[in-house]
Parts: C-alpha cells; structure tokens; sequence
C-alpha cells in the first residue's frame, strides 16, 4: 500500500485553498506524513518599487512579511493537529515550476491543490498554474474542485480563525 510520507499543498491563502488542506490533513494523520505548506506569489519584477511610488501593501516585501504571518499560523493549526509542518514562500515568476521544483528537492509522495475557478477567458490571458503543475511533476496531484470545504472541517477551521 502507498504511504506517502512527504505530502505538498501549495496556497494561495484562499478558502479554496484551505478546502485541499483538509484532505491533505487527513491524508496525512492516517500516514503520519510531514505537510509541506508553500506559498509562491507569482511576482512582477520591477528594479526599484520606492520608485515606482506602489502604495506600501502592494509592495512585494510587505506582501512577503504578511505571507509569513499567514504561514505561521497555518504551520500553528497543523502542528496542534499533531502534524510535522514546513513552510516556505518562495516567490517567483512561475508558481507551477516552483512548485515543481520544491516538490522534486524535498521528495514529495503526493501534491493536493486547489482550483481557483478562472473563467474560459481568464484561463486563456493569465494560463493556471494547476494545469501547468500536473505537466510538470511526477508525483500524483490531488485536485480540489472550487467546491464548499468538507462539511467535518467547517467548524475547526471557524475556531482556529477566532484563535489568532
């Protein structure tokens, strides 16, 4: 029987995302796996933000700083669970090779990733990174439909959103 021991979610922080963190909770627990949990902003790279005048909170390391706080609290929430927990964010020009790339470096069984819904022509201008992702890993990849979040985490993840 597969047991995957190295088990990947990248996110977006969004709810989506926290939907395909439930099951790979779950996968997890029943495996005793590490949860790697990775965030890749997918950047615009611009020589000098100060002089481009970009309001402070969009700027890409104010961003960063405020990723790392949602990472630590994700990191928190698993940990509680009794899960072995690394986080990253690792920003880049492409989300899908830097996924990729981190799930080949850090052996990873498994990848669990939400969709994010994109219209037919929002698919077409901006490509989507679960696409890509599948191309470009050999591991097996867990797509998470838009869809409601498992009706057994609901609750949890209410409590732990007024814990912090």
């Amino acid at each position: 029987m597969f047991a995957p021991k190295n088990i990947l979610v990248p996110t977006d922080l969004s709810a989506q995302a926290e939907g395909a963190m439930c099951y790979a909770v779950d996968v997890a627990l029943e495996n005793q796996a590490t949860v790697h949990v990775v965030h890749v902003p997918e950047l615009i790279l611009f020589p000098d933000w100060e002089y481009l005048n970009i309001p402070e909170h969009e700027n890409p390391e104010y961003y960063l700083s405020h990723t790392g706080f949602e990472l630590k609290r994700l990191a928190k929430e698993l940990e509680n669970k009794g899960l072995s927990v690394i986080t990253q964010a690792l920003p880049s020009t492409s989300a899908a090779e830097s996924i990729a790339s981190y799930a080949e470096e850090n052996d990873i069984d498994m990848i669990f990733i939400a969709t994010n819904g994109l219209s037919d022509f929002e698919r077409f201008l901006l490509g989507i990174t679960t696409e890509r992702l599948l191309l470009l890993t050999q591991c097996p990849v867990f797509v998470i439909h838009k869809t409601e979040m498992p009706k057994e985490h609901k609750a949890h993840f209410a409590e732990e959103a007024h814990a912090f």
